[in-house]
């Protein structure tokens, strides 16, 4: 009976089903606090900060959805002594459903100073560990043949890179997480074939800030998403910076969510962020808005949190 399928059930069969049909779609986890979190997709922002910075990011998304996404995300960067190089290094947890993934970054970026500019490029190589927990699937047969029982795991070496352009009131950036394209053999097709497999990804982003007196600064963001044969995703937000302390505001998501977010300087070391994403599609039926909090240190830094409106 139908009652009796469970929603990781139904979440593993419609990710098969996927699969089996070729349909491709964003495949990275998504962040609503992505201008803080931009090294987990741009190895050009090492360094960006100008001294030894820290985030962890972590991400519940749908929440009252059995099986929806959840993700953990660490990242550390800082520029060279005396030098044009920047290190990063990044850590990214992610499970969705029965599949889990986790991702190492190491990432390098060349950074050029021209002034009222910066423009650095980036490269990072990357180990990808991937799980099928079908031991988690929670079938209605639980003798079903078709299903092993066991933990399927892939492990996916890759490359990215990035471009990023910053100023003293704008930030530009694009990258490609992963160059390589790895198959994804938890299943085949008649002629031998995977039926999935990991798509590279886009991402171009861009932020401005707008003075509108002594005490409050206008920050306008976008990013642009693309997957080769999936539906094109824009984050439109609109924030405002509040005696170079607080910042507040708002962002649409195409054809997915709005979403609130806030980021507190607490210290000259320490910034909080929050986020909550509000569903705009069918989902918002069967969750109750996903949740994002983010906590960032940074050390060594001539200019503290946002008093230079250079740090995004």
């Amino acid at each position: 009976m139908i009652s009796r399928i469970t929603l990781p059930t139904l979440a593993l069969v419609l990710m098969l089903t996927i699969a089996a049909c070729g349909v491709r779609a964003q495949q990275d986890p998504m962040f609503t606090q992505h201008f803080t979190n931009q090294l987990i997709v741009n190895p050009a922002y090492s360094g960006s900060r100008d001294g030894l910075s820290m985030v962890a990011l972590v991400r519940h998304q749908w929440t009252g959805f059995s099986g929806a996404p959840r993700t953990q995300t660490f990242s550390l960067h800082s520029p060279l002594r005396n030098s044009n190089s920047n290190l990063g290094l990044s850590f990214v947890h992610d499970k969705l459903g029965i599949t889990e993934r986790y991702a190492l970054n190491g990432a390098y970026a060349y950074r050029i100073d021209l002034g009222a500019v910066r423009i650095a490029m980036g490269l990072h190589g990357q180990v990808r560990l991937r799980q099928m927990r079908w031991d988690q699937s929670n079938p209605l047969d639980q003798f079903d043949g078709a299903l092993t029982f066991s933990q399927r795991q892939l492990i996916l070496p890759n490359v990215g890179a990035g471009i990023y352009l910053d100023g003293d009131y704008f930030f530009l950036s694009a990258a490609l997480p992963h160059l390589l394209e790895n198959e994804l053999p938890y299943a085949q097709s008649a002629n031998n074939r995977s039926l999935a497999q990991l798509r590279r990804h886009v991402f171009l982003s861009g932020g401005l800030v707008i003075p509108l007196g002594d005490e409050l600064k206008l920050r306008p963001m976008a990013l642009w998403k693309y997957v080769n044969d999936a539906p094109m995703e824009f984050d439109l937000s609109m924030g405002l910076l509040i005696r170079d302390q607080l910042l507040v505001g708002g962002t649409y998501r195409t054809n997915a969510s709005a979403d609130l977010f806030a980021q507190y300087q607490i210290s000259e070391l320490f910034r909080l962020g929050y986020a909550y994403d509000f569903s705009v599609t069918g989902l918002r039926q069967v969750n109750s808005g996903s949740h994002e909090i983010m906590l960032g240190i940074d050390l060594g830094r001539k200019d503290k949190g946002f008093d230079n409106p250079r740090y995004f």
